[in-house]
């Protein structure tokens, strides 16, 4: 209750509710499950969520006490989109939304709730259409960057849904499209304005970015939100027809990607990146400018190191592998080092330099896991050093460099690469048992280029070093370790359902401390070095 101070009026566990099955694979994609992503939609009284399964595509549930009211009449497994959309189909009230297999559109008219009008199948890989439908009357837009790779215009009648065009090689992968007018806009890698009635594309240009969303502004206008943090204001097609032409632009309000959809409320504007930072933007004139409250970060003391090689003999240091060293638990694991030992998978194995080569596999570290475990949940405190060379740039998921996990939805920590960006994701009470509420990218790498990375983290601070450089420090990963369990270590791989990382790795070490910004250093020039 927003007028109580937040006070929970009724909560519902679907997948404890409506017993949901894990949502199968796709394709050659392996199998995704991505929880619940698509938006309730709040109409009158009514809650509408895309719940899936025997019990409904979706569900109308009473805003104010969670009981139910109706269940559509498709049984359809929810999707992964952004949200649903109403829409009128010959005068009767509708709703559109992408389920696992495709675009479905009911009826919400009184005493004909949840009944089907016409299905479309439209099945992504990785069950992830990510963009919504957008709509403009009886027409639906639906597109996808995966398998599909094109936009496509549907019309929607009370018998069905039939295919108007498709446009190839011309699609969003995250941004739905927002329409206006008779053009269809979006923010993906180009912003681009189409066409409704041909799917003529009339104008793109590199205004958006791989992370993009945009929204139209009461007088006309198109908000562009994208890359990391860049924020733009643009024509639309009603006043510049031929070109993208750019009326005000804000680069880089934050460090890492904006996934998250730009809004727009009451003359305010909200702007999110990916590891949780929010900022709003007046755009009243009555508004006076108002400096950012900071918040104060208390000075910690930091332990003075002098490193004389790597990888150094404090007792923190749990452990440590790099070519020609071995690798062994130290410190406090150091009784098990004997019984520690690293184990190839798949095509994994050593080079003729004696690095790890770890594409099209992994190696398990055998011994290390409860030694880790131990000495992390003890002081609360973590850091990871890995040199590594990457392979591609076309890697995703994340790829898994370093990983201390079970499967891609259950882990401690994961190292990882997003095309040429790190993301680090870390397990705590608040940021659940993915570690990805918020999880962090940062830095810049290159394809076939060693580079040394560095994470660390104590309670409100994680901090990442690119090649010895302070590439993000945020305070939005918050808490301790107690909710940390017994899982293996893999390098390259995950150990469950397989997120291979392609490239090759020289050395490894893991603590259970926080490392400064002076040893961080020390480590790097030790790395480079050696090299």
């Amino acid at each position: 209750d927003t007028g109580q101070q937040g006070r929970p009026v009724w909560r519902l566990n679907l997948y404890e509710q409506y017993r949901m099955p894990q949502r199968p694979a796709v394709g050659q994609s392996g199998q995704r499950d991505y929880g619940y992503t698509t938006a309730p939609l709040v109409l009158g009284e009514l809650l509408l969520v895309e719940v899936g399964g025997n019990a409904g595509t979706v569900i109308a549930f009473d805003k104010r006490t969670g009981q139910e009211r109706w269940a559509s009449q498709a049984k359809d497994l929810a999707g992964h989109t952004g949200g649903m959309a109403l829409m009128q189909v010959e005068g009767v009230p509708c709703l559109a939304t992408l389920t696992f297999n495709g675009l479905l559109v009911l009826r919400l008219d009184r005493g004909r709730e949840g009944t089907t009008v016409g299905q479309y199948p439209y099945q992504t890989e990785f069950a992830n259409s990510i963009a919504g439908p957008a709509v403009e009357g009886n027409e639906v837009l639906v597109t996808s960057g995966y398998n599909h790779k094109t936009i496509t215009k549907l019309r929607v009648t009370l018998h069905g849904v039939t295919k108007e065009w498709e446009e190839p090689r011309v699609y969003s992968q995250v941004c739905t499209p927002v329409i206006h007018k008779g053009f269809a806009y979006w923010a993906w890698a180009n912003m681009y304005c189409l066409e409704l009635a041909t799917g003529r594309t009339l104008w793109k240009d590199r205004v958006g970015g791989s992370a993009g969303s945009c929204i139209r502004t009461a007088d006309e206008r198109l908000i562009v939100w994208a890359n990391e943090g860049d924020l733009s204001l643009l024509e639309t097609a009603q006043r510049s027809p031929g070109t993208c032409r750019v009326l005000a632009r804000i680069p880089g309000l934050f460090h890492t990607e904006v996934w998250p959809h730009v809004a727009l409320s009451a003359g305010r504007l909200y702007c999110k990146d990916r590891a949780g930072h929010l900022k709003c933007l007046s755009l009243r004139p009555e508004d006076k400018p108002v400096a950012p409250a900071m918040r104060a970060r208390q000075p910690r003391e930091e332990t003075t190191v002098v490193l004389k090689d790597w990888p150094g003999e404090l007792p923190e240091l749990v452990l440590a592998w790099r070519k020609g060293f071995g690798i062994g638990a130290l410190g406090p694991g150091a009784a098990t080092r004997d019984r520690i030992s690293l184990r190839p998978r798949g095509t994994a194995k050593f080079d003729a330099d004696g690095n790890l080569e770890v594409t099209g596999g992994a190696f398990l570290t055998e011994g290390a896991n409860q030694p880790l475990l131990e000495a992390c949940r003890a002081s609360g405190e973590l850091s990871v050093e890995v040199t590594l060379r990457t392979d591609n740039l076309a890697q995703s998921g994340p790829a898994r460099l370093v990983s201390f996990s079970t499967d891609p939805y259950h882990r401690n920590f994961t190292l990882g690469q997003e095309r040429d960006r790190l993301v680090f994701r870390l397990r705590t009470p608040q940021t659940g048992d993915n570690g990805m509420n918020p999880e962090t990218s940062f830095g810049r790498i290159e394809a076939g280029k060693w580079h040394h990375v560095l994470v660390t983290y104590r309670d409100g601070e994680l901090t990442g070093y690119l090649d010895g450089r302070v590439v993000v420090e945020s305070d939005a990963v918050r808490g301790d370790f107690s909710n940390w369990a017994d899982m293996p270590l893999l390098i390259g791989d995950e150990f469950q359902d397989p997120r291979d990382w392609s490239g090759t790795v020289e050395r490894v070490s893991i603590h259970s401390r926080h490392v400064g910004a002076d040893e961080a250093r020390q480590r790097f020039k030790l790395f480079a070095g050696a090299k």
